[in-house]
């Protein structure tokens, strides 16, 4: 597979006046014409080795605002070849025209070296859609706190000696259950209104957990002209202790021209904006459990081997000492027990049976599989 990042290559592109050509409008019929801009780029060698720029490197510009203007074909510049040493860098600019009656140009340069695996390629579309729509969306939880600033639940571990250590949520069930406050807007800074798209598949949408704000065509029936429009959506008991879900807003239409039988208007671009707020989840893919829920009801602790060895050492000790008759009475059948009395039984030491270790209680809320990923 070819290396595209081989060579270390950086681009730009500005109009005569140093504005980023990403941000060059389409403009109306009236308005519209040749603008002058320049492509710059610099390759450098940190490969190791000498490499050899080929001369099918290019320089290669397409779209509406290139075509347009070249016989309906792409327009290819060459980029300079030669043995580009180890550490060197090589740079090249390209001045041309761009028509901003249409609505886009692509630029793509690939340098090329005898190494069919190594070069260094880059390509990117310019000039900003003159459909100035957009949107916004917010989550937030009932005490007002932003859902991207909300940190997940309290955790702590529990630990027994001789017990695996259990990570569990340090609040109730009950806390963990809040409705969620999503907010959604669309925006259109045109002066004209704007027409949303609600035709299959890609329709003009709101969407919370993947799942899309009801009544959509309301939500978005048609926008006029540099206003906004905001609409709520609440989804209840919401397990945030384990997630956040996910919220979009896909902003897609064309501007109408109120001039012209509300027809699409034929010098704006297709409206497109999408903005989303990514699903967080807190328990990385593992159920955590309340520490509510834990209890002595696991598996005995392991038991130190040192406590075990002594014990036993203990005990063959006593064996070994009355087996070698060391005690005074041997042989005369006396008792050293100054005790008076006959004497009796020796009364065994009491002992303290284990405590099982931590564990999840059976049919606690923890144990019981949810029904979804935003429910207990």
């Amino acid at each position: 597979n070819q290396n595209d990042n081989c060579l270390d290559l950086e681009t730009s592109c500005l109009t005569t006046e140093g504005t980023s050509c990403r941000f060059i409008p389409q403009l109306k019929a009236d308005k519209c014409g040749l603008q002058t801009v320049t492509v710059e780029a610099t390759w450098c060698n940190n490969t190791g080795k000498h490499q050899r720029i080929t001369t099918e490197s290019t320089l290669k510009l397409s779209g509406g605002a290139i075509s347009s203007i070249n016989n309906g074909n792409q327009k290819v510049l060459p980029v300079p070849s030669g043995v580009l040493s180890r550490g060197e860098c090589d740079e090249e600019s390209w001045t041309f025209q761009i028509n901003n009656c249409k609505q886009s140009f692509n630029y793509e340069v690939n340098v090329k070296t005898a190494d069919s695996q190594c070069r260094g390629f880059f390509f990117t579309r310019q000039m900003k859609t003159l459909c100035k729509s957009g949107g916004e969306v917010t989550c937030t939880l009932p005490n007002g706190t932003r859902c991207e600033d909300y940190d997940g639940p309290s955790l702590k571990t529990i630990s027994e000696p001789g017990c695996d250590p259990i990570a569990c949520i340090d609040q109730s069930p009950e806390s963990c259950k809040q409705d969620l406050n999503y907010g959604f807007t669309a925006r259109n800074r045109v002066g004209q209104p704007l027409d949303f798209d609600l035709s299959s598949p890609q329709v003009a949408n709101s969407k919370v957990a993947w799942k899309i704000v009801q009544p959509n065509d309301v939500n978005f029936g048609n926008l006029p002209g540099n206003s906004d429009r905001t609409w709520y959506f609440k989804k209840e008991d919401v397990n945030i202790c384990r997630v956040i879900p996910s919220a979009s807003l896909n902003v897609r239409g064309n501007i109408i021209d109120t001039q012209n039988n509300n027809k699409k208007d034929p010098d704006y671009q297709f409206c497109f904006n999408f903005v989303n707020q990514k699903v967080r989840k807190f328990d990385n893919g593992v159920k955590l459990p309340f520490c509510s829920d834990i209890g002595p009801v696991g598996e005995l602790p392991n038991t130190s081997n040192s406590n075990s060895n002594s014990a036993s050492a203990s005990a063959s000790a006593s064996t070994a000492s009355a087996r070698s008759g060391k005690g005074k009475g041997k042989g005369k059948g006396e008792s050293k027990s100054k005790g008076k009395g006959k004497g009796g039984p020796t009364t065994p030491p009491t002992t303290t049976p284990p405590v099982p270790c931590p564990a999840v209680i059976p049919g606690s809320p923890s144990e019981v599989k949810p029904r979804g990923n935003d429910e207990l």
